[in-house]
């Protein structure tokens, strides 16, 4: 019994372990995603004002 019992208690400690690791991870992914998702809108922005001050230059030239 003793032998099962610290197996279960084993198998719960891995258990646990693996799914707050994979939780962490994915944490870690998701505010990677969000980070890259700001990153790219922020670009675009960007793009979207270069582009808008070049043609306003070009029409007024």
């Amino acid at each position: 019994m003793y032998l099962v019992k610290t197996y279960l208690v084993k198998m719960y400690l891995v258990k646990t372990y693996l799914v707050k690791t994979y939780l962490v991870k994915m944490y870690l992914v998701k505010t990677y995603l969000v980070k890259m998702y700001l990153v790219l809108t922020y670009l675009v922005k960007m793009y979207l004002v270069l582009t808008y001050l070049v043609y306003k230059s070009i029409s007024v030239l």
